[in-house]
């Protein structure tokens, strides 16, 4: 591309030099997009990670839970069968199963706070402002060559 370029400012063809400045710089971009797009894809690859070893840290937490409010239902059955007063053992496995519902809840939350805080990122307005920049760069570059062919 810079043979192409000088050969084009030799030759006083300015639309030409504009050409290959601007494929050159649409290469350097891709370049750049794709070196930025791997290390954000790395960075949510780790982040996935921590998300993935802490939902398997609720998920066996929650499993405990669960084989423990099966044994207390199942004591609470048997408790039940033996006592004629069926609603306050009725009222504490409402209340064990609402504080698992909660705790499901509060997981679900924390999922989705990380994944807007990921999307609500900067990084799109940083791109779009480094293009207008490497634009005006384009220019910059196009024009400085011209006066060194010139001198």
């Amino acid at each position: 591309m810079d043979l192409s370029v000088a050969s084009c400012i030799d030759r006083n063809d300015d639309e030409g030099a504009k050409v290959y400045l601007t494929r050159q710089q649409e290469i350097t971009d891709k370049i750049e997009t794709i070196k930025t797009t791997l290390k954000e894809l790395k960075e949510n690859r780790d982040v996935q990670k921590e998300n993935l070893t802490a939902l398997q840290e609720e998920i066996k937490s929650l499993k405990a839970e669960k084989d423990k409010a099966v044994f207390t239902l199942e004591a609470a059955e048997t408790v039940k069968s033996l006592q004629s007063a069926t609603s306050t053992s009725s009222q504490e496995e409402d209340r064990m199963l609402e504080k698992v519902r909660e705790g499901v809840q509060k997981t679900k939350e924390q999922a989705d706070g990380t994944r807007i805080t990921y999307e609500n990122s900067a990084d799109v307005q940083m791109k779009r402002l480094d293009k207008k920049m490497k634009d005006e760069e384009l220019q910059k570059k196009l024009d400085a060559l011209k006066a060194a062919q010139k001198k």
